[in-house]
């Protein structure tokens, strides 16, 4: 459920602020002009913004509170060739109006994903073809925001590099708003206050070198990385009438609470469904799970992207029908029908890994992502829908430890989602090969639990085939020549509360080199984790999907008349973020290599790298060598 909100606003300057802000912007300008320095400095990009400037002023018109965020952006091409793409996002609470597209082609569309139109969710762009190196273009636009909590977080950055970006604020007496400031350590950002003639306040940010939005690998969400500002409106004054909007977390509840209301639930056709996945349950947690594993299995799950889809829940009845729904969905289906089973169910209310925001700060940033909790004996149980295949109790990486908002009937409860450690996530391979016509051939079993099952079960259940067994070749395969997969018996795929399991014979063709009296066995087909190094330039710190562990152990019958000549240097890494260890031994007639990976935090932090890189030389320096075996 992760996207780039790109807020592309800027805006004429309305107001004189300081002599010195004039002059720093016409330095700017005069840097601007001079494309050969500004390629230099952004050697990737296409088109830089010389001034990107977003300016957000806060209206009243006859009670009616309103924003609007006015937008300048002054590019220009550094190479020949360029195109640009602006977009802006909006919904049923906002208006979006291009005031300059300077020549551009303009586009306005419901959002989209793999042909699936999102709630209410617009998009408005701008397509611009530049004329070669050092065209310049200007764009304006101007968004509106008819619902003060919809205006939250603002960025520095946008798709492009900006050589000056700032974000000015006009704030009248009238009006509170709390601005916070994230991500502003090791960045240029000066910040400028004054009092307008009325006692409002305005607050003028401007940056150098703002960076693009998102541009490494292994990132959670930008709101952890980019200064931003998030913008929390509390309330309006408007000659004695005040207007509430967010003054603190049960405010921001009371409102979640009365959408959920608004809902308009009717359970009569859930009813004989529960009644059916229920009648034989011999305890309250059986009948959860049948429920809890029924919407995982009948739904689909389809991501209203973060920001952009309302926060009502759509009715439980519309999702049945439908057979889809957005985790707001999903989860308020799954809510009702444990309901009607007797469950104390709930609604809840999170933030993933992606949002660098908590519950500290009541705005609808906090959040993008919504769960329902069966709570026994005071104590949760997490229910996520969305996560396709998700063992009952298991929890998915992406809200461990994430703050969530749960529904009470009095009030609410404000929880924190525990850690799983690597061990939940397993990936343990058994294989044993013996030597024909210079192949390995040989029996595997392959286990998965936690999220490695999760993603495993994803994957063969998206290749374009509807044959189970051609998906699970697919998989083991490698969809390559090289490896021969056949007589596959695998678990019972759709029994969630169990690891996947897959027995089946296996051939590798190309593992084996004859040279003279001397055979060389590359063991190890899969090679976890080959070539894996990171960019040692890298900002952030580098994350993984989830926490995993693979445990492999493969033995190798040593073929008659061959004595083992020598094998791969063993390897032992241990710290605190990952483990790596190979062992090759020789038992007998038989070479036993185990292979432990685990990456314990899910992470690579950016001090590790360097770690991290050593390592991976050495898994492939291990990868590159094989086994010799040496004619008797």
């Amino acid at each position: 459920m992760r996207i780039i909100l790109l807020t592309i606003v800027c805006a004429l300057s309305l107001f004189s602020l300081s002599a010195q802000r004039h002059q720093s912007r016409a330095q700017t300008l005069t840097i601007a002009q001079e494309v050969e320095k500004l390629k230099e400095k952004h050697p990737d990009g296409d088109v830089i913004q010389a001034n990107r400037e977003v300016e957000i002023s806060f209206h009243n018109k006859k009670g009616e509170v309103f924003a609007k965020e006015y937008s300048l952006l002054e590019t220009v091409s550094v190479t020949q060739d360029a195109e640009g793409l602006f977009i802006e996002f909006y919904d049923e609470n906002s208006e979006v109006a291009i005031l300059e597209a300077d020549g551009g082609r303009t586009a306005d569309n419901y959002y989209t994903s793999n042909g699936i139109f999102h709630s209410d969710a617009r998009v408005r762009s701008i397509s611009a073809d530049y004329k070669g190196f050092g065209d310049r273009k200007t764009f304006e636009l101007e968004k509106t925001y008819n619902d003060l909590r919809y205006l939250t977080t603002v960025y520095f950055s946008n798709e492009y590099p900006a050589e000056r970006a700032s974000i000015t604020l006009f704030i009248p007496e009238w009006m509170e708003v709390e601005v916070k400031e994230f991500n502003f350590d090791g960045h240029k950002i000066s910040k400028f206050i004054e009092e307008d003639k009325n006692g409002g306040k305005i607050i003028e940010y401007v940056m150098t070198n703002a960076p693009t939005l998102e541009k490494e690998d292994g990132l959670l969400g930008v709101s952890h990385y980019f200064p931003n500002l998030l913008l929390i409106c509390k309330k309006a004054n408007l000659d004695g009438i005040k207007i509430k909007y967010f003054e603190d977390l049960d405010g921001l509840y009371a409102w979640y609470h009365s959408l959920v209301e608004k809902s308009g639930n009717n359970t009569e056709e859930l009813i004989p469904i529960v009644n059916d996945l229920t009648k034989d349950a011999k305890s309250e947690e059986e009948k959860i799970k049948n429920i809890y594993y029924w919407v995982q299995q009948k739904i689909r799950y389809i991501a209203f992207e973060d920001g952009i889809a309302g926060f009502k829940p759509a009715a439980c009845q519309d999702v049945l029908s439908k057979k889809y729904g957005d985790c707001k969905g999903m989860a308020n289906l799954t809510k009702e029908m444990l309901k009607i089973a007797g469950v104390d169910a709930r609604l809840a209310w999170l933030g993933t890994n992606s949002i660098a925001y908590d519950y500290s700060t009541p705005t609808l940033s906090s959040d993008n992502h919504m769960i329902c909790v069966a709570m026994k004996d005071n104590k949760p149980t997490y229910l996520d829908a969305t996560e396709g295949y998700g063992k009952y109790g298991e929890i998915a990486q992406r809200i461990q430890g994430r703050q969530v908002l749960i529904e009470k009937e009095d009030g609410y409860l404000l929880e924190k989602i525990p850690e799983q450690p690597a061990s939940k996530n397993v990936r343990k391979l058994t294989q044993s090969f013996s030597i024909t016509d210079e192949k390995l051939k040989g029996t595997s079993t392959y286990e998965f639990t936690g999220e490695a099952k999760t993603y495993m079960l994803t994957n063969i259940n998206s290749t374009e085939t509807d044959m189970l067994e051609d998906a699970l070749v697919y998989y083991l395969s490698g969809n390559t020549k090289d490896c021969t997969v056949k007589n596959i018996e695998h678990s019972d795929l759709d029994n969630f509360d169990d690891a996947v399991k897959l027995d089946y014979e296996i051939q590798v063709n190309n593992a084996i080199s004859v040279f003279g009296e001397e055979m060389f066995v590359s063991l190890d087909y899969n090679q976890e984790y080959g070539d894996y190094e990171l960019e040692e330039d890298l900002k952030f710190d580098y994350h993984f999907s989830y926490k995993k562990v693979v445990d492999n152990t493969i033995e190798l019958q040593v073929p008659t008349g061959y004595t083992v000549g020598s094998m791969p240097k063993n390897i032992d890494i241990d710290n605190e973020e990952f483990t790596i260890k190979l062992s090759y031994t020789k038992a007998g007639n038989k070479i036993v290599y185990k292979k432990n990976i685990i990456l314990k935090e899910g992470k690579i932090s950016k001090e590790q790298i360097p770690t991290w890189n050593t390592a991976i030389k050495e898994l492939d320096e291990s990868y590159d060598d094989a086994i010799i075996l040496k004619r008797s």
